[in-house]
């Protein structure tokens, strides 16, 4: 799966914490729209929306 999220193939939104996959990923059909918790970690929203706007194929701000 993280192999998936740094080539932009899933994304998680970061408003929801949903998870995303692109058209085709075999397994993205078990876990389309399943929301994630972040039950250890906290999680960077500020990079996760990064993240996600590569998933949605707009422009990485560094």
């Amino acid at each position: 799966m993280h192999a998936l999220f740094d080539a932009d193939l899933m994304g998680i939104d970061p408003a929801t914490l949903t998870v995303h996959f692109k058209p085709g990923i075999e397994l993205g059909e078990l876990f389309e729209g399943r929301k994630i918790t972040p039950l250890v970690y906290d999680l960077d929203l500020e990079r996760l929306a990064v993240r996600w706007a590569g998933y949605q194929g707009l422009a990485h701000e560094q």
